[in-house]
């Protein structure tokens, strides 16, 4: 199970020196696809976790095992699936803080345009930011 997890175990090692034996961390490195162990040797604590700001077009590739991984991926990101866009009206539905964000309710297209000419947002971290100052849903269209 760890050695699916080489990200986690190496920002750990990273941010608490010696907390990982470092023949794990061989063993996971050994083992480790070389674009994830690129990527995990880059990343920060941040980027991999909901403190990151920004909204990235292709978050997690760095998983794939293979070129049709990667394919899969990139063809689910640009025409995502009917449960995948069910689960999104679902989540709008029950989730009255997503109601006021144009970006969970915009079409596909819209957000593959947005992805490519600035920068996005990610909606969940500047709900608690601006929860964090206090604003109110309304405040933030």
């Amino acid at each position: 199970m760890l050695a699916h997890h080489p990200i986690t175990l190496l920002l750990v090692s990273r941010y608490y020196h010696g907390a990982v034996p470092a023949t794990l961390l061989y063993e996971l490195e050994r083992d480790c696809p070389a674009v994830l162990r690129f990527a995990s040797k880059h990343l920060t604590l941040t980027q991999v976790s909901l403190s990151e700001l920004w909204l990235h077009a292709w978050p997690g590739i760095e998983w794939a095992r293979s070129v049709r991984e990667v394919g899969q991926y990139v063809r689910n990101r640009v025409r995502p699936s009917a449960e995948a866009r069910q689960e999104r009206a679902d989540m709008v539905r029950t989730q009255l803080w997503l109601q006021e964000s144009t970006w969970v309710t915009s079409s596909q297209l819209h957000r593959i345009v947005a992805w490519l000419t600035h920068p996005v947002t990610r909606t969940d971290t500047m709900y608690a930011v601006r929860a964090a100052l206090g604003q109110a849903p309304a405040a933030w269209a």
